[in-house]
């Protein structure tokens, strides 16, 4: 691996665990609530030399943004991969906010 860098591969991968994992604990849909987050964008968390502002996030927004943004890629249309990424990331703190709220643990096994 290099020191620098993980492959797209790798992080793929990872998700595609996660969303197993996700699914052998029972689950099967993203909970639109509770909707509003705090997060921060992007480009303010890794600067270190300042504290990054807070703002409201919301799931909602998160889904729809998405649905509207992946309507828009198959019509051809372009987009900043930034947005769609940091909406994507929004639903990843929801999953794992809902998993925590359910106490899952599971594991693969040699089976799966």
């Amino acid at each position: 691996m290099d020191a620098d860098s993980v492959s797209l591969g790798e992080v793929r991968e990872w998700t595609a665990i996660a969303f197993d994992l996700l699914e052998k604990g029972g689950v099967t849909h993203l909970r639109l609530e509770p909707d509003l987050r705090w997060q921060v964008f992007f480009a303010e968390a890794f600067k270190q030399e300042t504290k990054p502002e807070f703002v409201i996030g919301s799931v909602r927004d998160d889904v729809d943004e998405l649905r509207e943004i992946t309507r828009e890629l198959h019509n051809g249309e372009g987009e900043a991969v930034w947005h769609y990424v940091q909406h994507l990331a929004g639903l990843f703190v929801a999953l794992a906010a809902q998993a925590g709220d359910e106490s899952l643990f599971v594991e693969l096994g040699e089976a799966d």
